[in-house]
């Protein structure tokens, strides 16, 4: 049974290997070409389902045709938007949320006589837990 093997090995014509190379060029061009309207009528109906499902959504919005479980969903979710939006604009103080601000002093020189802790893990505070005695006094 013969073998064939492309290009040919040893001496095979360079303008042969050029041709094949320029035809197979314009055979991918050729589909690619082919293909592209194909490619593009695929985009354009996935943009257009997508808009359609949108206008329908604002249309049932418009003219009251949701159902209450859609309609109860939309308050509840632009209460807690608006609720959100107030918060980060800073009137948390007003609504007593959970945006509160703790300061915490830290002394960097041991004073005489205070025992000074190692803390390498989470685990090594809860093995010397702190005495509260000795917390009072910072």
């Amino acid at each position: 049974m013969p073998v064939f093997i492309f290009p040919p090995s040893g001496g095979g014509s360079p303008i042969l290997s050029f041709l094949v190379g320029l035809a197979t060029l314009a055979i991918l061009i050729g589909l690619v070409i082919f293909f592209l309207p194909l490619i593009a009528g695929i985009v354009i109906a996935v943009i257009l389902l997508i808009a359609a499902v949108y206008c329908w959504g604002w249309l049932k919005r418009k003219f009251g045709w949701e159902s209450e479980e859609e309609k109860a969903f939309r308050q509840v979710m632009e209460k807690a938007e608006a609720m959100a939006r107030s918060q980060y604009h800073g009137d948390s103080a007003r609504s007593g949320t959970v945006y509160e601000r703790e300061e915490i002093s830290i002394s960097s020189s041991p004073r005489p006589g205070d025992r000074r802790r190692v803390m390498k893990d989470v685990e090594d505070i809860e093995e010397t837990p702190v005495n509260p005695k000795d917390s009072s006094k910072s």
